[in-house]
Order: C-alpha cells, then structure tokens, then sequence
C-alpha cells in the first residue's frame, strides 16, 4: 500500500469530512485489525474519546477499550467481502449496550483488499426484547426486515441450520430458501410489507 493511499485511508480526503459529520457510528481499520480511523458518532455511541481508539495499546490491541471483535469482523469482511456480528459493548459510563457491526472491503486501485468500513447500530433495545423469547424457545425462531433480511436468530435456528448467528445475520432469507420456494417466499414477504 503506497503512503499516499494510506494517508487517504486515515485522515485525509473528501470522505473523511463527510465521515466526521454522518450521524451513523463509521469505523475504518486495516487489513490487519488496527483501527485507523473512527468519526465522533461511533465515539458518542461507545462513551469514548475517538482519540482513544487510535493509540496503540500495551498489549499491540488495535483499538483498546473496547470489545467488538475487531478480528472476527475483519477476518470475515475480508474472506467474504462483508460480514455482520452482534456484541456486547461496556461503556466507561458502566452502561452496557449490544452492537451490530457491519463490515464491507474497501479495496486499493489494484482492487486488493486494504481496509474494512465498519458501521454500528445500537441493538440495546432490540436485544432486550430479543431476550425474551429466545431462551425459552425450544423451536428455531427468527426475526426479519422488510427487505428479508435476518436481524435476530436464537440459538435452536442456528443448531438446526448449521450455522453460526453471525452467518444468519449476514444472509438474506432467500439464500436458505429452496429455489423453486422463492416466489412464494417474496409473496409473503410483500404481503407483510402491505400489511
């Protein structure tokens, strides 16, 4: 990766001003994991100075106190192109809030691999809702969006499918759908939407 390259990727460039002003929590690391840049949404969100998840750590941690795995996201952006993943995050403030992180490739002018934009969504109030039927639930269950996507699985769908929750969460409902299902699937996906 060339100096130049990298300077955009960290603080410089037109995106970098329009980074600092979206109101969604956007983050940019590496290809290996080091955070190297995070606007003041994703500051506000975690209750921590922007600053500080661009200091290297005793420890060489990319970015320190924090617990979204950092490594998980990146490892699957770069094997798949993107990835999704729930967690857990705990505040200075000692609150305690659940993150969906989602990561995309952004790739260099050779179309290499050479950062991850990650954005975050507090999920708190999701999860807490969330929590009240999956544990007891001895059946898979699921929770989609209007455009089919999964945002919330328990435990029994995933044993019964085969995956990880992270997996189902980066899926859209067709990509487990048998393709002569799809049509009926998309009906009632649209119906839903009509209400």
């Amino acid at each position: 990766m060339s100096k130049r390259r990298f300077r955009v990727a960290t603080r410089t460039g037109p995106w970098h001003a329009v980074f600092d002003q979206a109101p969604a929590p956007t983050a940019v690391f590496d290809a290996q994991g080091r955070c190297r840049y995070v606007n003041p949404a994703f500051g506000t969100l975690l209750g921590q100075d922007v600053r500080d998840f661009l200091q290297p750590s005793p420890h060489d941690t990319p970015c320190p106190g924090n617990a979204f795995p950092r490594t998980a996201i990146v490892a699957d952006a770069l094997a798949r192109g993107h990835a999704v993943a729930e967690t857990r995050h705990h505040r200075p403030d000692g609150q305690t809030i659940w993150l969906r992180l989602s990561g995309s490739v952004i790739n260099d002018s050779f179309g290499g691999a050479c950062h991850i934009l990650v954005q975050a969504e507090d999920i708190t109030a999701h999860r807490s809702r969330e929590t009240l039927w999956e544990p007891t639930a001895p059946i898979g269950m699921a929770l989609l969006d209007l455009q089919g996507q999964w945002t919330s699985v328990n435990d029994a769908l995933c044993d019964l499918l085969g995956y990880r929750r992270n997996e189902l969460l980066a899926m859209h409902f067709s990509d487990l759908t048998y393709p002569c299902d799809h049509n009926q699937g998309y009906t009632a996906l649209a119906e839903l939407r009509e209400g």
